[in-house]
């Protein structure tokens, strides 16, 4: 986890009323001033978070996978 990258975009640690969980984010729309999250489960629709709000999510950083062909097994 890349804790100094905290642009909203892309795979994120983030952190919601004390409970830490992973998310898709895309700066939605600039002209909205919204942060889309998305969840990964169907049973969880994305959802729209106004910028204005941001002070109650706590961004812990970027989650970044490394991998190479030798760490792949089949």
């Amino acid at each position: 986890m890349d804790k100094t990258k905290k642009e909203l975009d892309g795979l994120m640690a983030i952190e919601i009323d004390g409970h830490v969980m992973l998310a898709w984010t895309q700066d939605y729309h600039p002209e909205l001033n919204a942060i889309r999250f998305e969840f990964g489960n169907r049973n969880y629709p994305p959802f729209y978070w106004p910028k204005i709000y941001m002070d109650k999510i706590k961004v812990i950083g970027t989650v970044v996978l490394y991998y190479t062909e030798d760490a792949i097994v089949f």
